[in-house]
């Protein structure tokens, strides 16, 4: 993979929106140079708000993947079902989150991907919702569709992320910039199960903490939503600015 990974699409001569060497030559790169001279280096981008709004609200959608991955299986045997059916959840909720992503992106060029990332978190802390509820009263019918939905929903998040990302701090740092954001975002990713598993051991059932994880990406759907791009103040990038 080493030798055959590049750095950016130009080394594979491609350029945004699909132009042609020739298109962009005649002026139709415009948008995108005007984004890549206007990026933002990780220095001018943690001096953003919007930086740590996204760190945020990402967390809070990540959160809901790492604790179904880690606890559907002892949440599903403590109410009856067996290994195998709770093993069988993760493998159902992955089927849409990978046939999803294409049609996602056509999505994306379409509509907002702010709005398309707030209804995707929207729908995984409905999913989750629906997955404790079903489970509890024990109707298999819901529980597979609470998944099913679930999948949907992480589906959109990949694609979505980087999109939102490279529009607020543009393309040219972005490397830079995401490597930055990533540790917060994984830290969060990381403490829910802890916290999950040790309400657990105190109370005896997932039902509270997972409506607390359900809440999360509820609170990350308002807040992507709520997201305006305009708060983040674009100046042009000095060189001597730029990561070394």
């Amino acid at each position: 993979a080493a030798l055959v990974v590049r750095r950016r699409p130009e080394d594979f001569d491609q350029r945004p929106d699909g132009h042609s060497h020739d298109e962009v030559a005649s002026g139709k790169g415009a948008a995108a140079r005007l984004d890549f001279d206007k990026s933002m280096t990780r220095a001018q981008a943690m001096r953003t708000s919007s930086f740590y709004f996204l760190v945020l609200a990402f967390g809070l959608f990540q959160i809901s993947i790492t604790v179904m991955l880690t606890q559907t299986i002892p949440l599903m045997t403590d109410a009856g079902y067996s290994r195998l059916v709770a093993s069988s959840m993760i493998s159902l909720a992955s089927v849409p989150a990978f046939f999803s992503k294409p049609f996602w992106g056509i999505l994306i060029d379409l509509y907002s991907p702010k709005k398309l990332a707030a209804i995707g978190a929207a729908i995984t802390g409905s999913a989750i919702l629906l997955i404790v509820w079903s489970i509890n009263q024990q109707l298999d019918f819901w529980v597979y569709g609470g998944f099913l939905l679930m999948g949907v929903g992480w589906g959109g998040l990949l694609p979505l992320q980087e999109v939102i990302w490279a529009s607020v701090f543009g393309r040219r740092y972005l490397g830079s910039v995401r490597s930055t954001a990533m540790p917060f975002t994984f830290g969060m990713s990381a403490l829910g199960p802890i916290l999950v598993a040790y309400y657990y051991d105190i109370a005896g059932n997932y039902d509270l903490s997972l409506v607390v994880i359900a809440s999360c990406n509820l609170a990350s759907a308002f807040m992507l939503y709520r997201l305006n791009e305009a708060d983040t103040t674009k100046d042009v990038v000095n060189p001597s600015d730029a990561p070394r």
